[in-house]
């Protein structure tokens, strides 16, 4: 049976605790970044540009 891989090398997991005088740090948040899932948005997203005019002054007014 092969073991499974503790760390992916371009994986992140960045965790954002407070810390705490008298305990142990205080969890806040906490964001996995994949590096398979960084390698697919990047190789598969198109460039599009949005824009909103609601504040467009000018030729664009609406």
């Amino acid at each position: 049976m092969k073991k499974a891989r503790k760390n992916i090398e371009g994986s992140t997991v960045p965790l954002d605790t407070t810390p705490m005088p008298n305990s142990l740090p205080l969890f806040k948040r906490v964001y996995l970044s994949f590096k398979a899932c960084k390698k697919g948005f990047v190789l598969g997203h198109k460039p599009f540009i949005g824009l909103d005019g609601t504040f467009l002054k000018g030729f664009y007014r609406r």
